[in-house]
């Protein structure tokens, strides 16, 4: 799932997702795309 649908599964905002990601309380995969990496989130 992206970062919206991620911050919406967990009811929280985009930004607050990040700060999520930064510290490593969440994991999140990047996949190659067209111009830039994209964030990929388990939903588990």
């Amino acid at each position: 799932m992206n970062k919206q649908e991620a911050a919406d599964y967990l009811g929280v905002s985009v930004r607050t997702l990040e700060r999520y990601v930064q510290p490593g309380k969440i994991s999140v995969k990047y996949e190659k795309g067209k111009t830039r990496p994209t964030a990929n989130f388990d939903p588990k």
